[in-house]
């Protein structure tokens, strides 16, 4: 036997065998399916890494700019504030939480409503991603993931430059403000999700009706006044609004406002409620939608 036969048999025996092929592309499909959630979420992160940046920052500066208009320009006018009935707060601090939370509310309106479109139209990113062995349920949970580590880094970052502007004044409490921010954005997000997924193609009114909706609930949410202030004939607005109970969830945090403990049950519940409830029906409509 030559060099050139033992070259040859020793690299038949390299070359695996269709059963073995066949045993790792089972287990490499079960490992998918196993963590289709997490496979899902990077593969969004990483589709829109391109204008990632440009979605957190837009997300990031425009409730900015607002606190600075408001923060630098009204606080000139409105020195301090009573906020409750036993405290007192310079007025940037009572807008600076509530502007935090807009910024979560903000990404939410993006990630769960603009980028959902999207995936469903052009390339069919969602059926796309659900022809592989991740289920649409999966996709639907990576979409919620990726929106959230979204909406957490761009809350961090802004909670950063209160801190920095010393806005906070309860730095031990004012942490537990971003991931407030988190909440009452998947709180505003996954109705809005749900909503967004049952619309079809030629909804060419939707963008403006979403943006006319998150004009009203930003000025009616008890941002940059308390809700207490308007006519009560308004008022139940700002009762329904997700930004209203982050933003006085918020603001309990960052600045110590005295508050019942059934009313801090109480807004946490209602986060908690729009969420799971919007999540459910979200989800039911995302997989009956990649399903057709």
């Amino acid at each position: 036997m030559t060099a050139y036969d033992d070259r040859r048999d020793a690299a038949r025996a390299a070359i695996p065998s269709l059963d073995v092929l066949r045993a790792e592309a089972l287990e490499r499909g079960r490992a998918t399916r196993r963590f289709g959630v997490w496979y899902a979420a990077d593969h969004l992160l990483r589709a829109t890494r391109a204008r990632g940046w440009v979605l957190v920052l837009s997300a990031f500066a425009q409730p900015l700019v607002y606190l600075m208009v408001f923060a630098l320009g009204v606080s000139a006018l409105v020195p301090a504030l009573v906020d409750s009935v036993e405290t007192t707060v310079p007025y940037a601090d009572f807008i600076a939480p509530a502007f935090l939370m807009t910024a979560a509310m903000t990404v939410a309106t993006v990630e769960f409503s603009s980028a959902v479109r999207r995936g469903f139209s052009g390339r069919r990113m969602y059926a796309t991603l659900a022809s592989t062995p991740v289920r649409p349920g999966q996709v639907m949970d990576g979409i919620v993931l990726a929106g959230l580590f979204r909406m957490l880094l761009v809350s961090a970052g802004f909670y950063l430059v209160l801190v920095v502007f010393r806005l906070v004044p309860t730095p031990n409490t004012g942490w537990l403000s971003v991931g407030i921010a988190a909440l009452g954005g998947l709180a505003y997000g996954m109705p809005l999700m749900a909503w967004t997924t049952r619309l079809r193609r030629g909804a060419a009114w939707f963008p403006t009706v979403r943006e006319f909706q998150f004009v009203v609930l930003f000025l009616l949410s008890g941002t940059v006044y308390p809700l207490a202030a308007l006519p009560g004939w308004l008022t139940w607005i700002g009762w329904f609004s997700p930004l209203w109970h982050a933003s006085e969830l918020g603001r309990i945090a960052t600045y110590g406002r005295t508050a019942d403990p059934l009313g801090i049950v109480g807004h946490l519940v209602f986060l908690v409620a729009f969420a799971v409830v919007g999540y459910v029906l979200a989800r039911r409509a995302f997989v009956r939608r990649v399903r057709e």
